[in-house]
């Protein structure tokens, strides 16, 4: 895989730049982000169990002490231009559609008014698991998607990476599998950079 399709994921170090004017804001799987260094610690706030329910039970740790803020301070002090949400997996199995948008509506409101940042919200990614079917998390993106289209004319986007991880069964792809099924191996993360700078030049906001 990596010798013969690495190439078509391949972005410049230049079209990396977007990264260290964004901050990514999630969950464990956002996390990979950072722990497999394709985002630098400095723009990932990610906690274990977060999902769009709870988003507002957590604090995020800022700053070479590890100050424990809020997201509205959060925004505050890092005045992004890109904030990109990924979240969803440890909403799944605990909510409905309609739900997860309504709880995702906050967190998306909160952003908007606290920064000036262009907002994208990551689809749920694929799983090859039995801890929830693909079915149901397609059925949340759907929802999702259709939500954003239906409430936001500006600055609210979706950006699905997860579509290049599938296979042709439409569950994740072994080779992305960090090895629960779950979780991302780190050249998933390298494809999801790639979809994000793609995304945000067709998007016209860069």
């Amino acid at each position: 895989y990596y010798v013969f399709d690495y190439a078509a994921y391949d972005i410049s170090e230049s079209d990396r730049e977007f990264t260290k004017q964004s901050i990514f804001v999630g969950d464990s799987i956002c996390r990979g982000f950072e722990a497999y260094d394709v985002v630098s610690s400095s723009y990932l706030y990610a906690r274990g169990n977060l999902g769009a329910r709870n988003f507002w039970d957590y604090m995020f740790y800022y700053g070479e002490n590890d100050e424990e803020i809020d997201y509205t301070e959060l925004l505050s002090r890092t005045e992004p231009q890109f904030v990109f949400l990924s979240m969803g997996m440890n909403d799944v199995n605990m909510t409905d559609e309609d739900t997860f948008c309504e709880n995702y509506r906050k967190i998306i409101d909160a952003t908007l008014s606290q920064s000036k940042a262009e907002v994208y919200v990551c689809a749920i990614t694929p799983i090859c698991s039995e801890f929830t079917s693909n079915y149901r998390i397609d059925c949340f993106n759907l929802k999702m998607q259709d939500f954003i289209r239906e409430n936001y004319t500006e600055r609210v986007h979706f950006v699905d990476f997860g579509k290049h991880l599938r296979g042709k069964d439409g569950k994740l792809r072994e080779v992305f599998s960090s090895g629960d099924g779950i979780h991302l191996a780190p050249y998933a993360y390298y494809i999801a950079l790639w979809e994000m700078n793609r995304t945000t030049k067709a998007d016209g906001v860069r």
